[in-house]
Formats: structure tokens, C-alpha cells, sequence
């Protein structure tokens, strides 16, 4: 159990007052893997930013009753929003970025497909494994005690997400640039989409790409670092950078 107690994502509206009863996974992971009972409180989020402790009221076998008894804040992920594209790699090691993405505060991934990405899936397996990746943000975000949960978009390749029209800004995270690291790009305003290519990094012709589209390129330092490494270490900066904003606009 972590620091927040037992705490469930359940992708549904609810009210104070509410009787719920749980999918059946989370009912058996409470009666047959916590071993909780009647009596016993929870917490569920379904997104909406609320954290509700909810009291057991019925233990069956494949179905769990709980009462919703109030509603408080959920814990804010310091603003602006981070979001990441991060090329397909092992999957092993993707799934394990994504789960420590998610408990830095990521709030959208995107897979992409590049140029030296050696992973490829069909139509199905591609859904199959978008829906893995959810559940798998889901459960990272109940252990974190975040009150939301990324959404992990459809694979997209990187010519894709470049020609997206949006009002965030686009970061390329190269091991060939030296001049601009990225603290020096975070600002305290704009949604910031941070890009972390695969093993064999960007191809020059993708970063000539970027850069016609108007996208900046930052280093993360001298070392040569792992995709899933450096995703963890982006998101650790910028989150770091908004903490720190935050806390001086609370002290104005």
C-alpha cells in the first residue's frame, strides 16, 4: 500500500452518497489480495481532479459494493501540462518509461514511429497494446496519488505529430545538441510537448523536419542516454521546473 492508502481509477461519474460496486479485478485484488472487509475505507478517482473515500459496505465473490462518503481536492499536478512522444522500443522498457512518466506527472504520451524505430505492430496489436499501456498509466496513477490518468494516444508517426496544429510548444530531445539544454526552453505558461527518439536517435533528415516545422531541439547533457532513460530524465526536469514555479508564486 502507498503512502495514500488503497486507491482505485474507476472511468465513471459519481456523487457523495453513491453505492458503486467495482469491476471485477479491483474487487478481487480487495477481497482476495488486500484482504479487506466491510468497514474498511478506500479511495477512488475517476479523473474529474476529486479524490472520494469510499466505504466498503459489501464483500461478494467477483463484485465489491462500496459508498462513496465524501469528496476532497485531488493532489494538482503543477501547471503548465507535459506531455510526451516517446518512439517504440522494447516493450519491456517502454512500459516501464510510461509507468514512471506517469508518476512524474505526465499527462498525454504518444508513441511515434520514426525512422530508425524497430518495433512495428499491426492494426490489432497496436490497439491491443494502446489498451495494455492505459491500464498500465491507470495503475501507476493509483499508486502515485494523482487524481488523473495520461491519456496514452494511438501510435502516430513523428512526420504526424510535427504537422499537428496545436497550442503547445515542441521539444526534440537530440544527443547531438550541444548549444541549447532544456531548462533554458521551459516557460511558465505553455503546454510543452517534450520528444524522445529511439535507441539509434533522430535521423538528420527528421531533425531537418523538426526544425522547417519550427520546432526547437535541447540537449540533456553530455552523456548518451537510453529512450526510456531520457524520457524519465525530461520529465523529472520539467517537473522540477514547475514545482519550483509554483512554489514562488505562492510565496508572492
Amino acid at each position: 500500500m502507498s503512502r495514500h492508502g488503497h486507491r482505485f481509477f474507476l472511468q465513471r461519474p459519481f456523487e457523495v452518497g453513491d453505492t458503486v460496486s467495482l469491476p471485477g479485478q479491483q474487487s478481487r485484488q480487495i477481497a482476495n489480495v488486500l484482504r479487506l472487509a466491510p468497514g474498511d475505507v478506500i479511495e477512488l478517482f475517476n479523473g474529474d481532479g476529486y479524490a472520494y473515500p469510499a466505504t466498503i459496505v459489501e464483500l461478494r465473490r467477483s463484485e465489491v459494493d462500496v459508498k462513496i462518503e465524501r469528496r476532497v481536492a485531488g493532489i494538482p499536478i503543477p501547471a503548465p501540462p507535459l506531455h510526451l512522444a516517446l518512439a517504440l522500443i522494447k516493450q519491456d522498457r517502454f512500459e516501464f518509461a510510461l509507468q514512471k512518466v506517469t508518476e512524474l506527472g505526465v499527462e498525454r504520451l504518444i508513441p511515434i514511429r520514426t525512422e530508425r524505430t524497430v518495433i512495428s505492430f499491426s492494426v490489432d496489436r497496436a490497439l491491443a497494446r494502446q489498451q495494455r499501456w492505459q491500464r498500465i498509466a491507470e495503475e501507476a496513477a493509483e499508486q502515485s496519488g494523482r487524481s488523473s490518468v495520461p491519456l496514452i494516444e494511438p501510435v502516430s508517426s513523428l512526420p504526424e505529430l510535427l504537422a499537428e496544429q496545436t497550442d503547445r510548444r515542441v521539444v526534440i530531445l537530440w544527443e547531438d545538441e550541444h548549444a541549447i539544454d532544456l531548462v533554458r526552453l521551459l516557460d511558465d505558461k505553455n503546454p510543452l510537448l517534450l520528444v524522445v527518439g529511439p535507441e539509434g536517435g533522430f535521423s538528420s533528415a527528421e531533425i531537418d523536419l523538426a526544425r522547417q516545422s519550427g520546432e526547437r531541439t535541447a540537449s540533456l547533457g553530455p552523456l548518451t542516454l537510453r529512450a526510456e532513460t531520457a524520457a524519465m530524465a525530461a520529465a523529472a526536469v520539467v517537473l522540477a521546473h514547475n514545482v519550483s514555479h509554483s512554489i514562488s508564486n505562492m510565496n508572492i
